[in-house]
């Protein structure tokens, strides 16, 4: 979003090419799509109104439509004919419901009947059944109770595992093993421990020798780097020496005395390179005297040059400053044009305003508003609507009671059908002649009175039949009075709304003869005519208000122009004339003043730098002379007569070398009479460890170490050995004792197992408890079978206790009852072929009675009638509230619109009469069904023009004064947005060429406006009209 315009408005609204002008421009003039309304909409929101107004005209629709089939009304006027109709077909005799009901009872007794005889008889085939599967379960228990006898002493619950039994027994073999072969491996690690002997002297003469390691290993490198370190000592004084031959210094025999302190020597150093510096600086301070004079004698050449100022001529630049003439000359431009403007805007306004020939030089007076104008035309519209509405629901009551007569006449004339009036008559002559008889009785009177008696009651009979049609009879001709009324009521209504619309029709012509207009023109024309006639009237009340608000801007321009023509001696000329020839004056004066200022200070700056440069050679040539003083003294201070053969400046850096070597050969020295002291102090220490050994008394000092160093390790290494076979003999006698520990836990657990068994059976070894605890769980598993088999038994014989189980089976044979079985299975399959057609029998006769629907149907039918009575009734009331509600809002839309978007028509209607020239006055709008369409009024004829009759220029000028008329209004609203053309400029002629730049240059002040092109006299007509206001961008 922009400013709250969606990217795509904004691209056909303000970004302008051959596409976007045409395709926007269409949608702006015929009112069509969001740009469309854009123009026709006063403010954001109302063309949203007008789609959700478009939404409700369609949900009307959705409702109720007259004469359509898919409303939500057509519908339900569907569903109500279908339920009437199921009512009058919904209806039986009483007797036949009666006889289908009780049918139905007797189906259901026999069924039930024989499905009790059926369940009895599967009860007894399931009792038997399960005798019969009780005997093998019975043999099976005995059987199982005849093997457990023996074992009845046993453990009933037991929880060893035999196989655990065997585990034991090879663990105590494998810990009886484990016992011999530790006592074994005792002897033997203890004969070897007592043959070896200990020798304590010997380790602590190694702890002696470990504290000159150290020294016997610097001793050891000292035998082999003593030498090399005296040949390095002397190559490094002999290239001290060689060093001072390369700057001059020849036969020095203590090259050390050359060698300088860094601090020292870098102070001499800088001595020597101010030297050089202050040269380098008496040089350039000699170049630069040079180069000011030079820059002096040219500085006053320019002067020289240059015309002095006058003074006789009058000072232009303070009339300009004290008028401010820039800014009057604007405001002036910028009110002339206005004033065109508006006054122009108040003549085009005239010619929209002719009908039919009638063409008005003025504003004429009008009758009323345009808003009651346009209240007069809706109220005549909603008039002829209410007629026409009235009339169709005249003809709708007519023809329905016409059709509810013929219903009527149609009953009525079959022959058999006796009416009301014939029942009455019948019934009358019939009681008339039993007077009669009373007063005679006679038997002719008698006879008389039997056959009016006889045809009354065969009468009778026959109505009885035709209740439902006497029924239908009676509610038509209700209905036919209800519809006889309803027509009398619609026909007043005529005449009301009849009246209603020759009242208002009265009062338009009226209007119509006071405004001078012919009497046929249409309400909507008669009120499109006011408004125009109030837009006009605006316009002539803006040009006078103008008028009078420029005229103090327009004589503040003829004062300046007065004074510049008495000071320039031109009385003729125009304001910008003059203006600009006191400018170009005032500019050239201004200028040589600024131009001979500039050479003087030229001229004082370069005197100034002259003086500047030959104090700093001065100061420069002293410098020098100091630094060569200073540089003899500190030569002599430190080499005396020698420094006058001293090569310098690369003296320096050998001064430097030499005192590096001196460094290194310091080191070199120290490292020699390190190790001379080192190879004294071993020779020194060994004599106290071995003064009486002759083995080591005549070694070297290093061999004799290192053979002391071995004999003590190897007595070291064998009080180890002792040590390890002792920890190994403690190990083994530990490991000797928890095998004798876990030997006695297993005879216990063997003693613990056997504790639970009877005294009579034998556990006395391992393989006897073994044996036992497997009897022991046979005895278990059989006692946990007779108790499954005990509870299987009850359970097929539905008995509480096994006794009792035994009770019910004794007595019983298997065959017998295998017999009993048989002879139940017979009797089941007659019950079952008898069970199938009465299962037949009752579900036919249940369908017979659900085929009757019943009080109970017809009543949720009328039920069901009412409902989508109210349904209908609400769908109405729902459509007659949003068809008002539509247009009511519909029309406040329009005289929304009506009343404010004069502002940007105006606008739009004044840039196009600017852009083309006056060939168009104005703009104005035509209704074309549910929109309205933008027409041109061209000056010539008064002729409206629509924009696709237009030429493609006349159109894309129309359409680029409909853009800026929006863009105008944005702007007022604080929406500001830049404005983009490419090349639509294209097909239009000059005029209209530099008059559309005009319109961008408006825009511009407003905003931003941005034309692409690449046609150069385009560039040079915008440079023309829009001066300094256009910036111009190469690319």
């Amino acid at each position: 979003m922009l400013s709250g315009l969606a990217i795509d408005d904004y691209r056909k609204l303000l970004c302008l090419d051959d596409a976007t002008i045409e395709g926007g421009g269409d949608e702006i003039a015929n009112s069509k799509g969001d740009i469309g309304r854009l123009l026709f909409s006063a403010a954001a929101g109302v063309s949203d109104l007008s789609e959700v107004l478009d939404t409700v005209d369609k949900r009307c629709g959705d409702l109720y439509k007259k004469g359509g089939s898919k409303s939500v009304f057509a519908q339900l006027k569907r569903d109500l004919d279908d339920v009437t109709a199921q009512i009058r077909e919904t209806d039986i005799s009483v007797s036949d419901y009666r006889q289908r009901k009780q049918t139905l009872e007797d189906a259901e007794a026999l069924e039930k009947k024989v499905r009790e005889e059926r369940r009895d008889k599967l009860t007894s085939q399931a009792s038997l059944e399960a005798i019969a599967k009780a005997f093998p379960v019975s043999t099976k228990i005995a059987e199982l109770a005849h093997e457990l006898d023996p074992l009845q002493h046993f453990p009933i619950y037991l929880d060893i595992d035999p196989e655990e039994l065997v585990e034991l027994s090879k663990r105590r073999v494998l810990l009886e093993a484990e016992q011999k072969r530790l006592s074994d491996l005792i002897d033997e690690k203890t004969e070897g421990r007592d043959a070896i002997v200990s020798q304590p002297k010997m380790v602590k003469n190694l702890k002696k020798l470990d504290d000159l390691r150290k020294l016997r290993d610097r001793c050891g490198t000292a035998a082999t780097d003593l030498p090399r370190r005296k040949v390095q000592r002397d190559e490094v004084i002999e290239d001290m020496k060689r060093s001072l031959v390369d700057i001059g210094l020849k036969s020095v025999d203590v090259p050390d005395q050359f060698v300088f302190d860094l601090t020292y020597l870098r102070e001499l150093e800088l001595k020597f390179q101010a030297v050089s510096d202050a040269e380098a600086e008496l040089r350039t301070a000699e170049e630069e005297e040079e180069n000011a004079l030079r820059n002096f004698e040219a500085a006053g050449e320019t002067l020289s040059g240059l015309p002095e100022e006058t003074g006789d001529v009058q000072d232009i630049q303070k009339i300009l400053d004290l008028q401010n003439a820039s800014r009057i000359v604007t405001e002036a431009t910028k009110a002339i044009e206005a004033l065109r403007l508006v006054q122009q805007s108040a003549r085009t306004a005239l010619p929209p305003l002719s009908l039919d020939g009638k063409k008005f030089e003025s504003v004429p007076e009008l009758p009323l508003s345009s808003e009651d104008a346009s209240t007069l035309a809706r109220d005549i519209e909603f008039a002829k609507g209410a007629v026409s509405r009235a009339e169709d629901e005249f003809a709708s009551t007519e023809e329905a009671a016409e059709q509810l007569v013929s219903r009527i006449d149609a009953l009525e004339d079959s022959g058999a059908f006796i009416t009301d009036d014939e029942a009455i008559a019948l019934r009358s002559k019939r009681d008339s002649l039993w007077n009669e008889h009373l007063g005679d009785l006679s038997k002719p009177s008698a006879d008389l009175f039997e056959t009016a008696m006889r045809v009354d009651d065969a009468k009778g009979i026959a109505r009885h039949s035709q209740a439902k049609e006497l029924a239908e009879v009676r509610q038509l001709k209700v209905a036919l009075a209800e519809a006889n009324s309803k027509s009398r009521a619609k026909k007043s209504a005529i005449e009301t709304a009849t009246s209603r619309l020759d009242s208002l029709q009265s009062g338009l012509l009226r209007h119509l003869s006071a405004a001078g207009l012919k009497l046929d023109l249409s309400p909507t024309g008669f009120t499109d005519w006011v408004r125009k006639v109030e837009a006009a009237r605006e316009q002539a009340i803006a040009a006078e208000n103008e008028q009078v608000t420029v005229a103090p801007v327009l004589e503040a321009a003829e004062r300046l122009r007065k004074e510049l023509a008495r000071a320039l001696n031109a009385p003729e000329a125009t304001l910008d004339a003059l203006v600009s020839m006191a400018s170009k004056i005032a500019a050239e004066r201004e200028k040589t003043k600024i131009e001979r200022k500039a050479a003087q200070r030229t001229v004082d700056d370069t005197e100034m730098e002259h003086s500047k440069r030959a104090k700093r050679k001065r100061d420069a040539a002293g410098a020098r002379d100091e630094a060569k003083t200073a540089w003899a003294k500190a030569l002599e201070d430190a080499f005396d007569d020698a420094g006058k053969v001293i090569l310098f400046p690369q003296a320096f850096e050998i001064f430097r070398e030499i005192r590096e070597l001196n460094e290194k050969l310091l080191g070199l020295q120290r490292q020699i009479n390190g190790m001379e002291t080192d190879q004294k102090a071993l020779k020194i220490a060994l004599v106290s460890v071995i003064p009486n050994d002759p083995d080591l008394a005549d070694m070297p000092t290093i061999d004799a170490y290192d053979a002391l160093v071995s004999k003590s390790e190897a007595a070291i290494k064998s009080d180890g050995m002792r040590e390890e076979l002792s920890s190994e003999i403690d190990t083994a006698e530990s490991n000797r004792q928890s095998a004798q520990g876990d030997l006695d836990n297993v005879d216990a657990q063997v003693g613990l197992a056997a504790a639970i068994f009877h005294t009579a059976i034998p556990t006395g070894t391992v393989e006897e408890l073994r044996k036992a605890v497997l009897q022991g769980r046979r005895a278990v598993e059989l006692r946990d079978e007779i108790a499954r088999l005990s509870s299987e038994l009850c359970s097929l014989l539905n008995v509480p206790s096994k006794s009792d189980a035994k009770d019910l089976l004794e007595g019983e044979s298997l065959l017998e009852v295998q017999a009993s079985i048989l002879e139940v299975e017979r009797d089941l399959i007659g019950l079952e072929e008898n069970l199938t057609p009465a299962i037949e029998n009752r579900t036919r006769a249940k369908s017979d009675l659900d085929s009757i629907t019943g009080d109970s149907d017809v009543a949720m039918l009328v039920a069901r009638r009412q409902t989508i009575e109210l349904e209908m009734e609400s769908v109405i009331r729902d459509f007659l509230k949003l068809r008002i509600g539509h247009l009511m809002a519909d029309q406040a839309i329009r005289r929304y619109r009506d009343k404010h978007r004069s502002g940007m028509m105006e606008a739009a209607e004044a840039a196009f009469t600017e852009l083309t020239k006056g060939a168009y006055s104005g703009l104005t709008t035509q209704i074309e069904g549910t929109n309205e369409t933008l027409v041109a009024i061209q000056s010539s004829d008064g002729a409206a023009k629509q924009a696709h009759a237009m030429s493609k220029g006349t159109r894309f000028q129309l359409y680029l004064a409909l853009r800026a008329a929006a863009y105008e209004q944005m702007a007022a609203n604080g929406t500001v947005l830049p404005f983009f053309c490419d090349d639509v400029f294209e097909t239009f002629d000059e005029d209209r060429t530099r008059a559309a730049c005009g319109l961008m240059r408006r825009i511009g002040q407003m905003g931003q406006a941005v034309y692409l092109t690449h046609h150069r006299h385009v560039v040079e007509i915008a440079k023309d009209v829009c001066g300094d206001d256009v910036r111009i961008h190469e690319i």
